[in-house]
C-alpha cells in the first residue's frame, strides 16, 4: 500500500482528537503530536536538559519538567513559546516520520499551519464546529474564559485554517458523522 500523509488540524476545542478516532476506525494509523510532544518533554533526556536550561525550576518540579507550568509561561511569553518549540517540534516531526513509513497515516497536528508544517503531508484536513459548541467543550473541559482566549490568540481562526485545507470535517454533529466524512475522504484517495 502507498504511504498517504494527511495532517489533521483544528482550532482547540473543535474535535481533532474525535476526527482521529473516525479515521482510525476506518483503518488509518493516527498519531497525536501534542501527545508525541509530552513523550519528548519527558523521555528524551536530551531535550529535558534543554528545557531545564529555558525554564530553570519555574518550569520543573521535583526534577521534571511539569506541563502545567511550562504552559502558564510559553502561553504568556511568545519567546518562551518559541524556544521550546525549537526543542520540541523538530523531535516530534521526526518521530512521526518513522512511525509513518507506509499506509495511509493521520497526524493531528494543533499548529499546522501557525508553524507552516503543512508542506510535510500529502493532504491537509481542518476540522471545524460552531463557535458556540467550541467554547462549551472548552468550558468543560475546565478551562476558563481568559485561558480559551489566550490560547487561542497564538492559533489563527477557524476560516483561516479551511481555507489552507484540503478538506473539511464538520464536527457539530455525532461522531457516526465524523466517521462517514472520513470514510469518504478516504474513499478518493
Amino acid at each position: 500500500m502507498k504511504k498517504v500523509l494527511i495532517a489533521l488540524t483544528g482550532s482547540i476545542g473543535a474535535g481533532k482528537s474525535a476526527a482521529g478516532r473516525a479515521f482510525e476506525e476506518c483503518g488509518a494509523r493516527v498519531l497525536d503530536a501534542d501527545k508525541l510532544s509530552k513523550r519528548v518533554l519527558f523521555e528524551d533526556g536530551d531535550a529535558v536538559k534543554e528545557v531545564y536550561e529555558l525554564f530553570k525550576e519555574s518550569g520543573f518540579t521535583n526534577g521534571m519538567p511539569d506541563a502545567g507550568k511550562i504552559a502558564d509561561i510559553v502561553f504568556s511569553d511568545a519567546e518562551k513559546l518559541a524556544a521550546l518549540e525549537r526543542v520540541i517540534h523538530p523531535r516530534v516531526e521526526k518521530l512521526w516520520k518513522e512511525a509513518c513509513k507506509g499506509g495511509i497515516c493521520v497526524v493531528e497536528v494543533p499548529l499546522l499551519f501557525e508553524k507552516n508544517l503543512e508542506k510535510g503531508f500529502d493532504f491537509c484536513v481542518t476540522v471545524f464546529c460552531s463557535e458556540d459548541l467550541r467554547r462549551r467543550r472548552l468550558l468543560e473541559r475546565g478551562l476558563s474564559e481568559h485561558e480559551i482566549c489566550r490560547r487561542d490568540s497564538f492559533q489563527m481562526s477557524q476560516t483561516d485554517k479551511i481555507a489552507r485545507s484540503h478538506a473539511v470535517f464538520f464536527n457539530d454533529g455525532d461522531a457516526s458523522f465524523l466517521k462517514d466524512q472520513a470514510e469518504l475522504f478516504l474513499a478518493r484517495l
